[in-house]
């Protein structure tokens, strides 16, 4: 049976593939893990695709899994994009579901916007009650926080700019799916 890790997005933990994971269980091998910060996990100092590319490493390392498939949501897939560029022989097959790969300052503002806890608590407290649950009481502010500046990181450092040339050669099949009218095409 071959692996298929799961790549959760931001604001998520692992358990957003709960139902997923029921519906693969025969096909895969299925692996899934909460990036650092993310879950009940203690929150990092960033959040940055090195930090999530070492997770995935670590991950699949720790689990003896020398190569693997991936699906990965938004923030997943974007951290999925950047472990294929860095290590290309690891990944089989890669697909993203809503990640936004060219991000700009302005659509990174307009993204920051919506993660104001402050908002959040008043105009949807059962997705802050969400966010508590998944990510503990003292802890969902700061992976607010935290997601903000990647976004920022994302806008000014472009991780996947040059996506193409880094992968050495390496041909894994890759599909993206796109939710949004934000591309540039």
């Amino acid at each position: 049976m071959q692996n298929l890790l799961l790549l959760h997005g931001a604001l998520a933990s692992h358990s957003q593939f709960n139902a997923l994971k029921d519906s693969l269980k025969y096909t895969y091998n299925i692996l899934s893990f909460d990036f650092s910060g993310h879950g009940n996990g203690a929150p990092t100092d960033a959040f940055t695709m090195e930090v999530f590319c070492d997770d995935i490493k670590k991950y699949l390392d720790e689990h003896f899994v020398q190569t693997t498939n991936i699906f990965g949501y938004s923030m997943g897939g974007y951290a999925a994009l950047c472990f294929a560029q860095k290590y290309p022989n690891r990944v089989k097959k890669l697909i993203t579901l809503g990640t936004n790969i060219f991000w700009e300052s302005d659509y990174a503002k307009e993204e920051i916007d919506k993660l104001d806890p402050a908002k959040i608590l008043e105009k949807v407290p059962a997705f802050a009650k969400d966010l508590e649950r998944r990510h503990g009481a003292n802890d969902w502010k700061k992976v607010l926080f935290k997601t903000a500046e990647m976004m920022v990181y994302l806008a000014n450092e472009k991780p996947l700019l040059i996506f193409p040339s880094r992968l050495g050669g390496k041909k894994a099949p890759m599909l993206f799916i796109f939710l949004s009218q934000n591309t540039p095409w």
